[in-house]
């Protein structure tokens, strides 16, 4: 199984974590990286990974900021109003604003409106902006990511070479050791949580 688009690590990289020599295991590891990866992006509500989006559609709210559903924005063309396309530019229409924290569409004029002198926003309502193409994510991951993620392969990959899946006790010689499934580790939830999008 190879890795998905939006695998954090690669097989090397975890492989050189875990000082593993052979290659024996790189199928096991591929389908760990990958579930990890998706469990982190389900985790932060959005796709960490680099990703090309083509005529993404996002609902006008009325205001002048217009979030993107993942950040950082690299490169952002054809955006649409009401099927009008918009200028880009400080004095233009919006100009694009991104950052490793968040990345959002800032609106200086309202095309939509006939008066001058009216307050600038998006248009309200459902599906109303239209992006034609737009690169959204980490092109390079960060490395508390990256790390987090090798952290979170390395514990998978040891809990199925010991297949301790679905252990809920162990025999320890004369008596049990209770298992619990550790899910995420709590460090790895807590950098997590710093990829997470928190509006006020």
């Amino acid at each position: 199984m190879p890795l998905n688009s939006n695998a954090l690590i690669t097989v090397a990289d975890l492989r050189s974590y875990m000082a593993l020599a052979s290659s024996d295991s790189d199928d096991l590891i591929e389908v760990i990286i990958n579930g990890v990866s998706t469990e982190f992006d389900r985790f932060v509500g959005r796709t960490l990974k680099q990703t090309a989006y083509t005529n993404l559609y996002l609902d006008g709210n009325g205001e002048t900021i217009l979030d993107f559903p993942n950040w950082p924005a690299a490169t952002v063309t054809g955006v649409y109003e009401n099927d009008v396309l918009l200028t880009a530019g400080d004095d233009y229409d919006y100009i694009v604003v991104s950052s490793d924290d968040d990345a959002y569409l800032q609106k200086l004029s309202a095309s939509w409106v006939e008066v001058d002198d009216a307050v600038s926003g998006w248009y309200e309502g459902t599906r109303t902006v239209k992006v034609s193409s737009c690169l959204l994510g980490y092109a390079t991951i960060p490395a508390d990511l990256a790390l987090a993620c090798l952290k979170q392969s390395a514990l998978e990959f040891q809990r199925m070479k010991k297949k301790e899946w679905g252990e809920t006790s162990r025999s320890v010689g004369d008596g049990s050791v209770s298992l619990l499934d550790p899910g995420l580790l709590p460090d790895v939830v807590a950098v997590l949580k710093r990829y997470r999008r928190y509006k006020v």
